[in-house]
């Protein structure tokens, strides 16, 4: 049985060997605001890692006649995936991928076996193209066509066994159909969800035609037909929701008054995007004095930081890892500037554990809700910040937890409790945890458009209940 963890490097070394650079795969920050909160692994990775591990029991070429793939689940860079076999005949075989979470993909082969050797042909490498960013209107007309080619030495060092026993033409056609889905359509905004192939003739072919044959906009669902020399197929694909834009700065300004939080030394933790960035724009135009923090995304917070500064308001930011949160706040607040206010929005991606209950994404969620939290508090008063109001968002899920994200709820329940904790010792005196609903951000985007509410009222109701608290 095969075992596999897909890295960063593993990621990066495939996008150039197929061409597909979409950035969902090898761009952690990029990534990090689009559906899966962090870079996912290639379906077609995936698929030609299943098949080079089926062909070390094979002692002679291949020629495939037929492949049939189902992306079920998304595979992220650090999870496990095993590789499994079923319904084996002389002629077939159904491979499987399967995570801590259930069956990621799904490939089905049929194959004819070959006594000679299948490089007939020798392809150049294709020129690297930007990817193209279509909205789905644009997508449900797009055709064209693409040059079909890969580096053999590049594949031998990747996947020795495919590029010994599996002809030429074939790989290339492999790799073109990720090719297209990743950067040309629907590229940027591209989800791939399976493919079906069908190789009727050995002749290489140079080039492959795509066209939008149908698509279903209650799923943002496209299918492409394929045509070459000696094979035809379709794609299926998934337009991509696009991250989650916040209400720009100038917009919010005429929401409240600009005193409504004057006095206030507002740190917010996590304010590069999300409702971090909703609550630091509303604080600043209010009145506050805003420094943000932000761990990876630090044009976002750049961004943030110029909004707020061209409509009027106060505010700067600087990198923390709360996981760190000691040598983040000594270097962020060198200056002597000290908060009187903590607004925690500090999260890694939500997201569920499965079935059973996962104890490691448990812990990893307590690491960000908990210990970091616990750990910032205790930075803080070190340095003298005189804490007087703490915002800690915790979710209504603690209510009612959906039972695929029983690690998440778990977490926050514990946050909770721990703000109880610092309440009763004194070292915050006011510390609200609102349980928060669903909004709109980059962790709630939907692949089938059910859009959540504005997070401007709610977090600006729960801000002004913060200070009137006596």
């Amino acid at each position: 049985m095969d075992r596999r963890t897909f890295s960063l490097e593993d990621q990066r070394r495939f996008a150039d060997l197929s061409g597909d650079a979409n950035p969902v795969h090898v761009d952690p920050i990029a990534a990090r605001r689009l559906l899966f909160g962090g870079p996912v692994v290639h379906g077609m990775h995936t698929v030609f890692w299943l098949l080079d591990a089926w062909l070390k029991d094979v002692s002679r070429p291949i020629v495939l006649e037929r492949c049939k793939a189902q992306f079920r689940q998304h595979v992220a860079i650090g999870d496990e995936v095993i590789a499994r076999q079923e319904g084996r005949s002389d002629a077939s075989i159904r491979l499987l991928a399967e995570s801590a979470t259930g069956v990621a993909a799904s490939l089905r082969i049929e194959w004819t076996a070959s006594d000679t050797k299948m490089r007939q042909f020798e392809y150049a490498k294709p020129v690297a193209e930007p990817c193209r960013v279509l909205d789905f209107e644009q997508a449900i007309h797009a055709s064209g066509e693409v040059a079909l080619g890969y580096d053999r030495a590049q594949l031998a060092s990747l996947l020795a066994r495919i590029e010994r026993f599996v002809p030429a033409h074939q790989v290339a056609t492999l790799l073109a159909a990720t090719r297209i889905v990743g950067m040309r359509c629907p590229g940027f905004h591209s989800l791939f969800a399976g493919f079906e192939l069908r190789f009727e003739a050995s002749e290489p072919a140079t080039q492959l035609r795509y066209r939008v044959a149908r698509h279903d906009p209650r799923f943002r669902a496209l299918e492409l037909e394929l045509e070459g020399m000696g094979m035809s197929g379709r794609l299926d694909a998934l337009h991509r929701p696009a991250p989650a834009q916040q209400a720009q700065a100038v917009a919010i300004s005429s929401r409240l008054p600009r005193d409504s939080f004057a006095g206030q030394r507002a740190l917010v933790i996590g304010g590069s995007r999300g409702l971090g960035e909703v609550a630091a724009k509303l604080l600043a135009l209010g009145g506050a004095e805003v420094r943000l923090t932000y761990h990876s995304g630090h044009p976002d917070a750049l961004r943030v930081v110029e909004e707020i500064r061209s409509a009027g308001a106060s505010a700067a930011c600087f990198r923390l890892d709360v996981l760190d949160a000691s040598h983040g706040i000594m270097a962020g607040l060198a200056d002597g500037w000290r908060p009187n206010a903590l607004h925690y929005f500090a999260t890694p991606h939500i997201r569920g554990g499965g079935q059973v209950f996962s104890p490691e994404l448990f812990r990893r969620f307590c690491d960000h809700y908990v210990t970091g939290f616990a750990m910032l508090i205790d930075a803080l008063r070190a340095l003298g910040s005189p804490l007087e109001r703490v915002l800690y968002p915790s979710s209504v899920y603690v209510d009612e937890p959906p039972p695929e994200l029983a690690e998440y709820a778990a977490a926050k329940a514990a946050g909770e409790v721990l703000c109880a904790g610092l309440e009763r010792s004194g070292a915050v005196r006011i510390v609200q945890r609102p349980r928060l609903p669903r909004l709109a951000t980059d962790q709630t985007i939907s692949l089938l458009g059910d859009a959540a509410p504005d997070p401007v009222p709610v977090l600006l109701a729960v801000l002004r209940a913060l200070w009137t608290t006596p």
